[in-house]
């Protein structure tokens, strides 16, 4: 059974306005980004054997052994079950085996120093075309901890508005979607008198904070 374009997207050939896509780990997987199972494995091997040795009691109390074969639990139900250990027993060492699997997230995230963005900028190129020169507000849905549609878009010159606001320390405002809805009735205008004609708000699935330098590398992360 085929499936074309007019099928998926109705109102394709007139506007993507309102149109949502979700993307998922595959769409990082080609920009250089660990999958799920990498990224556990990575983050579980370098674990001290002291934060080893806590991890695996943590998992015994529920019954639970780690399979490194599997990267099962992975490295988010290994968080959260480490997190809620730490909650009903306030016990300090899982607290900071917590803070350690955030650090060493970061750590595995930032050694992609040149992330491929060809795929990514094909997509908001294609977007830009779509919109034929007219308003257009678009969603886009991600699993992922990554800043790739960000960076992608400000190559391409596609306005982004992911729910962040603040130059320096960023902090997560809702109010922000709506403003994108409104602002891009009268267009957006940057600092270089360019007029940008669609807007793409961003949205992340697990409600991560994320910051990037000017090369587009991710610089912090917050699991929240």
């Amino acid at each position: 059974m085929s499936i074309d374009l007019q099928t998926i997207l109705p109102n394709v050939s007139s506007s993507l306005d309102g149109t949502g896509f979700l993307f998922g780990a595959g769409t990082s997987l080609e920009a250089g980004y660990p999958l799920m199972p990498g990224l556990t494995r990575q983050v579980t091997g370098l674990l001290s054997a002291g934060e080893r040795a806590v991890l695996d009691g943590i998992l015994a109390a529920d019954g639970i052994v780690y399979d490194d074969a599997l990267a099962a639990p992975n490295i988010e139900e290994l968080s959260d079950l480490v997190i809620a250990y730490a909650i009903n027993t306030g016990d300090p060492h899982s607290r900071a085996l917590e803070g350690s699997l955030r650090e060493l997230i970061v750590e595995c995230l930032l050694a992609v120093a040149d992330p491929a963005l060809d795929n990514h900028c094909r997509f908001f190129a294609a977007l830009r075309a779509r919109t034929f020169g007219r308003p257009c507000t678009v969603w886009i849905f991600t699993t992922n901890y990554d800043l790739l549609f960000e960076a992608a878009a400000a190559k391409v010159g596609v306005v982004v508005e992911n729910g962040f606001c603040g130059a320096t320390e960023r902090f997560f405002s809702p109010a922000r979607f709506s403003r994108a809805l409104q602002g891009i009735q009268g267009r957006i205008l940057n600092s270089n008198g360019r007029i940008f004609d669609s807007v793409t708000a961003a949205t992340n699935c697990y409600g991560t904070k994320i910051c990037f330098d000017n090369n587009y590398n991710v610089t912090t992360i917050t699991v929240c």
